[in-house]
C-alpha cells in the first residue's frame, strides 16, 4: 500500500517551498536591514535640526527597557507596554525613538512602516514635559516627529503618507496645524507625503521649531 504520493513531485514540491521560503526570508531582513538603516539616517537628519536649534536634546532608537520604564512613569498617560511589540509582522516595521535632555526619557513616539499600504502609523506619541514651560522640548514633539517621518518616508521609495492612529480627541485640532485630517469613520487622521513634505518645509524654516501658525 502507498500513498499515492510520487516521491521525486514531493522531493521538488518540498525544495520549491524552501526556495520560496528562503527567498521571503531573504527580502524580509534585506528590507529590515534597509528600514534600519533609513531610520538611522532619519536620527541623524532631526538630531542635527535639534542641534541647530539649539535645543540641548537628544533623540536616539527607544528600546524595550524604556517602553517598561515609560509604562511605570507616573508622568505618561499612554499604555506603552501594550504597544510593544503587537504591530511587528512581516509586512511592518517599528520606528520608535525617543528625545532625552538628561538621562531620562522626555518624549517618545512610535510609529509603524506598513509595506501593504505604504504608509507610517503613527500609534503613540507622548510628551512627559508638557506641563513644564520651560522645557525646551515644550510645544515641539509632533513637530520633531513630523519631521522624522517626512524624511523616513522619503526614503522609501513609493510612500503614500501617514495615519495618525485613534488621536486624542483634545488634540485634533493641533494636528490639523501638521497638515493631518480626521476621518470619523476609521477614527484617524491622514496626511498625505506632499502634505508632510510642505509642513516639514514651513517647521524647518523656524529657527526654534515652535508651530504656532
Amino acid at each position: 500500500m502507498t500513498s499515492g504520493i510520487d516521491s521525486d513531485d514531493f522531493a521538488e514540491n518540498h525544495i520549491t517551498c524552501t526556495r520560496q521560503w528562503n527567498d521571503w526570508i531573504y527580502r524580509h531582513m534585506t528590507t529590515s536591514v534597509e528600514f534600519k538603516a533609513s531610520c538611522n539616517e532619519t536620527l541623524v537628519v532631526v538630531q542635527q535640526v535639534i542641534d541647530k536649534a539649539g535645543l540641548g536634546l537628544s533623540v536616539a532608537w527607544l528600546n524595550e527597557d524604556e517602553f517598561e520604564s515609560l509604562s511605570r512613569n507616573p508622568e505618561s498617560k499612554l499604555n506603552w507596554l501594550n504597544y510593544f511589540p503587537h504591530y511587528l509582522h512581516e509586512e511592518s516595521f517599528s520606528a520608535a525613538f525617543k528625545v532625552t535632555g538628561s538621562q531620562n526619557v522626555e518624549g517618545a513616539f512610535l510609529s509603524i512602516y506598513s509595506v501593504a499600504d505604504k504608509h507610517l502609523h503613527l500609534f503613540m506619541i507622548e510628551s512627559l514635559v508638557k506641563d513644564d514651560a520651560s522645557h525646551p522640548l515644550k510645544g515641539r514633539l509632533t513637530a520633531l516627529a513630523v519631521i522624522a517621518m517626512t524624511d523616513l518616508l522619503a526614503s522609501i521609495d513609493d510612500s503614500v503618507g501617514a495615519f495618525i492612529i485613534q488621536p486624542d480627541p483634545d488634540l485634533i485640532g493641533h494636528y490639523n496645524k501638521f497638515g493631518f485630517s480626521y476621518r470619523q469613520d476609521q477614527n484617524v487622521m491622514h496626511a498625505d507625503f506632499n502634505t508632510l513634505t510642505s509642513v516639514q518645509r514651513n517647521i524647518l524654516r523656524r529657527a526654534n521649531l515652535r508651530v504656532d501658525w
